[in-house]
């Protein structure tokens, strides 16, 4: 009797968290992380908050979780990774400026997804390659509001210098860096 009790107790809770056994989400659309903490999946035209830059990251949810560009009125900061970005971005206005970024200057997805950001006709794209780290590095200690989780991961901490030849924007976006995409956050505050 006690077996049956317990099992029953497990399934009403799983049934309560919205996620289903498998980590698989459930049927109202509630997307479910792999540590199984369930969170309703963020639906940018329904926010009544207007877009005016999106900052997107392509690194993992788990990586994004820990710590990403800080988003604020007018500035949505999201995580898509990678092998999605094509897909979801179909159905971003393609006028209102992206900047991508990863972890740091040795990772190549930032820039790659720029470019096929820029391939399908956004307007305004960016790479920021020095990504995460870089941004972390600079504003942990003078700025923490310009950054969102714990921050615990260790490739937060490791220094990665900008290569001396910075390679050249592609042909549909433009390499931007910390400080120019400081600015570009505080123009889109302000223009909300």
């Amino acid at each position: 009797m006690k077996y049956l009790v317990s099992v029953a107790l497990i399934v009403a809770l799983l049934a309560l968290s919205g996620c289903s056994w498998f980590g698989g989400g459930s049927s109202d659309g509630c997307a479910c992380c792999r540590h199984g903490s369930c969170r309703p999946p963020v639906h940018p035209k329904d926010s009544k908050q207007k877009v005016a830059l999106r900052i997107v990251n392509v690194l993992d949810q788990e990586l994004f979780d820990d710590a990403h560009i800080a988003s604020g009125p007018g500035v949505e900061s999201i995580c898509v990774q990678f092998d999605d970005i094509e897909e979801v971005a179909r159905s971003w206005d393609k006028a209102i400026p992206v900047v991508v970024y990863c972890s740091n200057y040795f990772c190549s997805a930032s820039r790659e997804a720029a470019s096929m950001l820029g391939a399908l006709g956004f307007e305004r794209v960016y790479a920021y390659e020095g990504g995460m780290a870089e941004w972390y590095q600079l504003f942990n200690e003078t700025d923490r509001d310009l950054i969102t989780g714990p921050a615990q991961q260790e490739y937060l901490s490791i220094v990665v210098e900008a290569p001396e030849e910075q390679e050249v924007a592609g042909e549909n976006f433009a390499i931007i860096t910390a400080l120019e995409l400081q600015n570009l956050i505080k123009k889109a505050t302000i223009s909300e």
